[in-house]
């Protein structure tokens, strides 16, 4: 088994030899007939896990730039989730904005949400800084629950769906191809992240060594791996709702 992921590597290392996007044409290629594989061969339920699948892998990658470049640990990285989430849906029910105005426009929120947080804990490091974003996590939690506005504790029905024209991504199969898409694109931007904006990173968080008495665990070459490594095991989980 090992070998077969091995040849599996290599191959795709291969391909990127030849063209830097050639693997991820391929990957999305071998993932577009995964709905209907799923649907017919197993169960319906199975969709809506790859498309949870998906979209923690974006969840993954936004958490591997603190975790994985700058290894420093945050355990309110949901909190910043649910904001983006609660503010898209909000907009498109109360101001009839369609998915692709309102969600760039969560973006930004949610992007603000994180300058307002990260400010003040931008030199915290370890437990402290996991104790601030737990607090941001727990805040945004509870500020959901108590709040009709927001869904409380049953959540925002009656969000309408995106659609392109006249299609309409009402359905497991066809949000898959909505959430893969966005996955495939995003972990290869993440692939291409230049080494210079990585050491950047890693300088920004007290990551860098600044003496003999770091380790190599300090290193921004130690981070590259822990980065590769965090993305991978966090990638196959399920996620919530977008």
């Amino acid at each position: 088994m090992i070998g077969f992921f091995t040849g599996v590597e290599a191959f795709f290392t291969g391909l990127s030899r030849i063209h830097r996007l050639l693997p991820w044409i391929l990957a999305y290629l071998l993932l577009l007939p995964l709905p209907f594989l799923l649907k017919f061969g197993i169960s319906e339920y199975y969709v809506d896990l790859a498309n949870r699948a998906c979209l923690f892998i974006l969840l993954s990658v936004g958490l591997n730039i603190v975790k994985g470049f700058c290894g420093q640990v945050t355990v309110g990285h949901i909190g910043l989730y649910a904001i983006g989430a609660v503010t898209s849906a909000l907009l498109a029910i109360n101001y009839q904005l369609p998915f692709w105005v309102s969600a760039p426009i969560a973006i930004l929120i949610t992007g603000l949400a994180g300058i307002i947080v990260g400010l003040p804990s931008v030199r915290l490091e370890g437990a402290y800084l996991a104790l601030a974003t737990l607090g941001l996590g727990e805040s945004v939690r509870i500020m959901i629950a108590v709040t009709p506005a927001f869904g409380s504790s049953t959540g925002i029905m009656m969000i309408p769906e995106p659609k392109i024209g006249e299609f309409i991504f009402n359905s497991f199969e066809s949000y898959y191809y909505l959430v893969m898409t966005c996955a495939i694109i995003r972990q290869s931007v993440r692939m291409r992240l230049p080494l210079r904006w990585q050491e950047s990173m890693c300088r920004s968080t007290n990551y860098w060594p600044s003496s003999s008495a770091h380790s190599m665990q300090d290193s921004p070459e130690h981070c590259l791996p822990i980065c590769h490594r965090d993305t991978s095991i966090t990638t196959i989980s399920p996620s919530s709702k977008w």
